[in-house]
């Protein structure tokens, strides 16, 4: 699962590989819409935070990603932290409020071969 986002343009991607496509994106359509309605749980939302604050702390380590993170922050004028703080003091309501933006008829699937 991989997210992007901005004011004028945000796109989530969720990579699967699968010999039935179509299945495959039906359920997942179907977990997201589920996700919607649900009560999430505030322990397993907390452990997800954890893990994804500690991958991106070790990618930040790679010089790659590095060198990646500080020509973006310089040409966009961004902080170069500024997503493990947004991640640090992300709450419950705020993934409720990104779930409650996607719409199913904004829904894509591609298949590549």
């Amino acid at each position: 699962l991989f997210f992007e986002g901005a004011k004028e343009f945000s796109h989530i991607l969720v990579l699967a590989e699968t010999i039935k496509p179509e299945s495959t994106y039906k359920e997942i359509q179907e977990y997201i819409c589920n996700l919607k309605s649900k009560e999430i749980d505030m322990e397993l939302f907390e452990n997800a935070k954890k893990k994804l604050l500690g991958e991106m702390i070790i990618k930040s380590e790679d010089p790659n990603n590095s060198y990646r993170r500080i020509i973006d922050s310089i040409v966009n004028e961004s902080d170069l932290y500024y997503n493990i703080e947004v991640l640090k003091n992300a709450t419950i309501e705020d993934l409720k409020d990104v779930l409650n933006m996607l719409k199913e008829d904004n829904f894509v699937c591609s298949i590549v071969k």
